[in-house]
């Protein structure tokens, strides 16, 4: 038979019981611990008694109290029918729960919550997710060892919820609400992000400490990254000013008349002199400059693209009085423009193409394959040189070692030929010496 009950997340659990919790809170924390009923069968007064201590248990006193086992429909452990703010409660448990005291204690629970969480206000126009407030709360009052134990029983499963989850909904209470251990628990490996928060929870007395560490763990990276921000503005207000200043040296060297009739050509070619002069060591200057900044601008419109396109505008700004105005111009490239503040009037050279992140990242691939190309012909130039280099040993050991070679063969064939030239010197010694002496003159010539 297929499982229809369905799992809950942490912070699905989590945010149920908050709004538990400010409808229908309770004064503390308790286990509620169930009578013990030794009867093969459970009468309908002892039921009854039960369901007035749970009552009582969750602060509902005073009760008119109408609590039986019946027939329920198929599938349902027992219902509880709300007649409004009225002091009354009426539940049935079904029959074949009374010979099972532990499930029969659950159901209990469960119609009580339902009754509690009514009462308190906290009701849904969705049925199941009236449920599920109802599970939660049976957890929440201190019913979730008779939950755990009731729902388990052998020929049914009670609950709307799978079992893992009602263990999940346990643990969090009773760490969170109750102060348990959850080594006392028993319960492991939950989830993974709520078994970190539980370690992490559990580890410091005083929650408000905890609360504020990790509020300065939370915000400790959007901190750090304001102010490296607010350093960055301070760098670029610096280079502003440093390029307010440039703007205002050249544009006073400037000849400004120089589309008059009758303008001074030594003028003229002063400006450009001076302009040659020191462009070398200014552009290199700013060409450092522009190709970290527009680095810097592409690495942080690749990371904002990914939350949502961001298109960049650049219109007229004078770097010097900051007058502003829409750039209506269809010209692309470079142009010059006067400042219309009349009292600012400097000629800007103002760059009106757009900033193209395909193309600088066009240049930074083929900046990147370049660099990678230049490292590898290193590499095998110094590869190359290694191997020349160990070749040129190679041929030097074995020439080395050749030579040896040679010597030391030499050397043995020498003393080879001179053992056996003993050897054969010692031979006729001893022929000649055992053969009589009247007889060596006749044998000499042929033993010499």
């Amino acid at each position: 038979m297929e499982d229809k009950r369905f799992d809950l997340t942490p912070r699905q659990i989590l945010t149920h019981l908050l709004e538990i919790e400010k409808k229908a809170s309770r004064e503390e924390f308790r286990i509620y611990i169930p009578t013990e009923v030794i009867d093969a069968i459970v009468p309908d007064d002892k039921l009854k008694k039960e369901a007035q201590r749970m009552l009582e248990f969750v602060g509902l006193y005073d009760y008119d109290i109408d609590v039986s086992y019946a027939q329920t429909a198929y599938g349902t452990g027992g219902d509880v029918k709300n007649n409004g703010i009225e002091k009354s409660v009426n539940i049935h448990v079904s029959e074949i729960y009374r010979t099972d005291w532990e499930a029969s204690v659950a159901v209990l629970a469960h119609e009580i919550c339902h009754k509690v969480l009514f009462v308190k206000g906290l009701y849904s126009p969705t049925i199941i997710m009236n449920e599920v407030y109802a599970e939660l709360a049976t957890i929440y009052y201190g019913f979730g060892e008779i939950v755990l134990k009731g729902y388990q029983a052998k020929d049914h499963c009670l609950g709307y919820l799978k079992s893992d989850t009602y263990k999940k909904v346990n643990l969090l209470v009773c760490v969170v609400c109750g102060n348990i251990k959850s080594e006392v628990l028993n319960l492991k490996d939950i989830d993974p992000l709520a078994d970190e928060a539980i370690e992490v929870w559990e580890k410091y007395d005083d929650k408000r400490t905890l609360l504020i560490n990790c509020f300065k763990n939370a915000e400790s990276q959007i901190a750090e990254f304001y102010r490296n921000i607010r350093l960055l503005e301070q760098i670029l207000e610096e280079l502003k000013k440093e390029i307010k200043g440039e703007f205002e040296r050249i544009d006073k060297m400037y000849f400004k008349d120089f589309i008059n009739i009758g303008y001074s050509r030594i003028d003229a070619f002063l400006f450009i002199y001076d302009n040659y002069s020191s462009r070398e060591l200014l552009n290199k200057r700013f060409t450092q400059l522009n190709e970290s900044v527009s680095k810097s601008i592409f690495n942080l419109l690749s990371i904002y693209q990914e939350q949502g396109y961001l298109e960049l505008k650049y219109n007229y700004t004078c770097p010097v009085c900051g007058t502003t105005r829409e750039n209506k111009l269809n010209s692309k490239g470079i142009s010059i423009r006067k400042c219309p503040n009349p009292e600012c009037g400097k000629y800007i050279t103002f760059n009106t193409d757009e900033w193209n992140a395909t193309v600088f990242q066009r240049r930074a691939i083929q900046k990147e394959k370049e660099e990678k190309e230049a490292f590898n012909n290193r590499v095998e130039e110094y590869t190359e040189r290694i191997k020349k280099e160990a070749r040129d040993t190679i041929l030097e050991v074995k020439k080395t070692t050749n030579d040896k070679v040679n010597s030391i063969r030499s050397e043995t064939t020498k003393e080879i030929e001179e053992i056996r030239r003993n050897e054969q010197q010692r031979c006729k010694d001893e022929i000649r010496n055992r053969i009589p002496s009247y007889l060596r003159w006749l044998v000499a010539k042929y033993i010499q």
